[in-house]
């Protein structure tokens, strides 16, 4: 099914009162709606616990003890987008600090493949930028950066887009600076440029 259908799939997620919608339909750069039905092999946790299973039907609706800490795509393991409701994103915001490198990055790939879509909210995505700007991840910093950089290409003059790289690169520039420190992850030093020369250009007086 993978190889013979094409496009991809999102996997719409939706936590309330102890249960867990899902739904999958094809990801359209357009916004626009596209039924499609893959086997997707699944991760989430919910209430604590983490399951495995795989999702072969348009929608389900499972039980769980609880919602609060809703995530599904672990690690990035599988090939697919998660668009969650906006108390699923209040939700990731306040804790995407604590999570894997791997599903804040996730979160940010995903959020912005839907910004581009029209899926979200541009205050949904740099909502996430901003709380980004307090990662010390080499991964997510550097997300993050390619994709501020790459709307800035296209959207120069959005007092939003410049607000983005303000809240997200002056905040890791002055953390992370241009040299390494001593015992610090040689990774993160070599991110240090990045957002260095991004924030000087948008910022005249950085």
């Amino acid at each position: 099914t993978w190889i013979t259908k094409p496009g991809f799939p999102v996997v719409k997620a939706e936590g309330q009162a102890g249960r867990v919608r899902r739904s999958q339909s094809r990801f359209l750069l357009n916004g626009g709606e596209s039924e499609g039905v893959w086997p997707i092999p699944v991760t989430m946790t919910a209430g604590g616990k983490e399951a495995a299973f795989l999702f072969d039907r348009r929608s389900t609706e499972v039980k769980a003890s609880g919602t609060e800490d809703l995530l599904l795509n672990l690690r990035r393991s599988g090939f697919y987008s998660v668009l969650y409701d906006e108390a699923g994103y209040d939700r990731l915001a306040s804790r995407l600090g604590r999570l894997h490198p791997h599903d804040k990055a996730g979160i940010m790939t995903d959020l912005f493949l839907f910004l581009q879509a029209g899926l979200v909210e541009p205050r949904l995505y740099f909502r996430f930028v901003a709380l980004c700007g307090e990662s010390e991840d080499p991964l997510v910093i550097e997300t993050v950066a390619d994709q501020l950089a790459s709307l800035r290409a296209i959207a120069d003059e959005s007092e939003l887009v410049r607000g983005g790289y303000d809240d997200f690169f002056l905040p890791v520039a002055g953390r992370v600076g241009l040299l390494p420190k001593a015992r610090e992850d040689p990774n993160l030093g070599s991110s240090g440029g990045a957002p260095m020369a991004q924030g000087a250009r948008v910022n005249n007086g950085y």
